[in-house]
This record gives structure tokens, C-alpha cells and sequence, in this order.
């Protein structure tokens, strides 16, 4: 393939010059890879620089071909699997998720806590694949506690007695005024209708770096959508979730697999933020279930905006 690459780019050269093979009874009919490799034993897949000074019978090609076409493609990976990461993020740029209710029907919530402070602006909150959430500018202290709210459009589950976004300070619109807010957490909107109750993925995001993502299951088996399953891959890759003990499945977090090595029983958190939720259960951080409570057999109350049981300051 690489050989007849080149020998087509070859004689595209010499025609545009205004050659012909008739005027080049010589020209062989395909070029040896070989040839053209041994010529440019620098080059590689991938190279953007063009193949230049490869010989044929003795004869220079001055023909720039971008290397880049020989580059091995996998048709079964999702390319933004393949993307490049952006580096890892600074320390004051650090968020673990704490908290999750994908079950309230007046508003679901995921509950985020700074370990370090530091500037949040831009950072993303994804479900799966879609981006719910954009952190507007803001900078928070060591050990602060954000609280996303979803349903929060106009007419939404969410959208009565809440506030603007705090970004100044947990009180900066209080729950006296607004009480749907948390006074111990900057609380923060999301016009997102609500989160998934099922197999799920809740990633923190500087744009390709995974910063903390937490694999979530309505039970220990079942089908995972390809969405979750595709994000689950890209977290892992980050060293962002594993099994208990380290390492992944083989296949990947896929359908049972994700099921099982995921926090449990995202279905059955409170109907109301009031109510149970799935919660971090001390200041560890081992990516992986372990590190959460099993909503249906281990459930503890919400606890929004404040350190979940299990938890000290930082």
C-alpha cells in the first residue's frame, strides 16, 4: 500500500511537470516500499513532514506526500478515546465528587469538594459523554464544597427558589432567601433536565484530562449504554477508576463488567434531595467502588453541603 502510494504521488509529480510515461519509457510501474522506506529511515507513521529524497532507478522524487496516510487506523475506537490529554491538572485545580442523587424528581444533584482551592473557571462536569455543566469564574478556598442542581431552566424541576450562581462565597445568596440553596456549598444551576438513574458515568473534566469520574449502576448486572461505556473506557485510561485492588477487566468496563465494578444502586437514592444518596465514605480516593456506599443496602441520608459521614476536614 505504502509502495503504490508513492508511485501514484511520483507520477502525479512528473505529469503535472508536463511528462508522460511516454516521455519516461523507463518508469518502472510500482515502487518498491522498501526503497522508499530505505530512503527515509527517519521517517514514520504519523510524520507530518512530506517524503522527499526517496529515489527511483537512481532518480530523485521531490513529490510531498504526508506520511500521516500510512498511520494504522482503528475503525472500532472512538477517536475521542484516541484524543490527545491536555496534561495533568495543577493542584488548585483539583475536584473529587462527593455526593450523587440521580433519583430526585424535583432535582438531581451531584455534590463536587475542592481538596486543594484554587480556580474552578471552565472546569466541566460530564455525564457520560455530554458536557451538563461549565464552571463559571470562580476561585475557592481549600476544602469547599460545590453543589450542582440540575433541572434548573426556566419552567424546570429545579427552577423554583433557587438563585443565581454562587461564585463569591456559600452564603452569597443564603437559604433563607432561596431554599433550594445549601449555605455550606456554592451552589451552582444547570439547565440540564436531570441525570440518568441507570448505568452512568460522572466525569470532572479540563477539557481532554479527567480530573475524578465515579462508574455508577442501578444494580450488579445488565446492559450498559454505549455512551458509558465509551466515557468508562477514557476514564480508565486516565488511571481515573478500576476494579477493587487495581487493574480492568478484560474487554473493559462493558455491560456486566461495568456493572460490577461500578458504585451501586444509583436508582434507588431519595425521590427528594432530603432523602438517601450515593456518598464518598472518608477522605480516600482508591478510583474505584470501594470508595462509595451501595445506595439500596448501605444507605445513608443526604448530607449536601456538608462532609459526608466518615469524613474529616482536609
Amino acid at each position: 500500500m505504502r509502495g503504490q502510494f508513492v508511485a501514484s504521488a511520483c507520477a502525479l509529480v512528473f505529469l503535472a511537470c508536463g511528462g508522460s510515461t511516454e516521455d519516461r519509457p523507463d518508469a518502472p510501474a510500482s515502487v518498491d516500499a522498501s526503497r522508499v522506506d530505505a530512503a527515509r529511515p527517519d521517517a514514520s507513521p504519523g510524520d507530518d513532514a512530506s517524503i522527499a529524497d526517496a529515489s527511483v532507478d537512481g532518480e530523485m522524487i521531490d513529490a510531498s506526500v504526508d506520511a500521516s496516510v500510512d498511520a494504522p487506523v482503528d475503525a472500532s475506537v472512538d477517536a475521542s478515546v484516541d484524543a490527545p490529554v491536555d496534561g495533568p491538572p495543577p493542584l488548585t485545580q483539583v475536584l473529587r465528587i462527593n455526593e450523587v442523587n440521580a433519583n430526585a424528581t424535583n432535582c438531581d444533584l451531584v455534590e463536587l469538594r475542592a481538596p486543594a482551592g484554587g480556580d474552578l473557571t471552565g472546569l466541566r462536569l460530564v455525564e457520560r459523554k455530554d458536557i451538563v455543566f461549565t464552571f463559571p469564574a470562580m476561585t475557592v478556598p481549600a476544602d469547599s464544597i460545590i453543589v450542582v442542581h440540575f433541572g434548573a431552566a426556566v419552567g424546570g424541576p429545579c427552577s423554583s427558589g433557587i438563585s443565581a450562581n454562587e461564585t463569591t462565597s456559600p452564603t452569597e445568596f443564603p437559604r433563607a432567601t432561596f431554599p433550594g440553596n445549601y449555605d455550606g456549598a456554592y451552589d451552582l444551576f444547570s439547565v440540564d433536565a436531570g441525570l440518568t438513574a441507570t448505568n452512568n458515568v460522572i466525569s470532572v473534566m479540563r477539557t481532554t484530562t479527567v480530573i475524578d469520574a465515579v462508574l455508577l449502576a442501578s444494580g450488579p448486572t445488565g446492559i450498559t449504554a454505549t455512551d458509558s461505556e465509551e466515557q468508562a473506557a477514557i476514564v480508565a485510561a486516565q488511571n481515573q477508576w478500576q476494579m477493587v485492588g487495581g487493574g480492568i477487566p478484560a474487554g473493559g468496563f462493558v455491560d456486566d463488567n461495568f456493572s460490577a465494578h461500578a458504585a451501586l444502586d444509583l436508582d434507588a437514592g431519595g425521590a427528594t434531595p432530603a432523602g438517601s444518596s450515593i456518598q464518598r465514605l472518608d477522605n480516600t480516593d482508591d478510583n474505584d467502588k470501594a470508595d462509595w456506599n451501595a445506595g439500596a443496602t448501605t444507605v445513608q441520608p443526604s448530607t449536601w453541603g456538608a462532609l459526608n459521614v466518615g469524613q474529616s476536614p482536609l
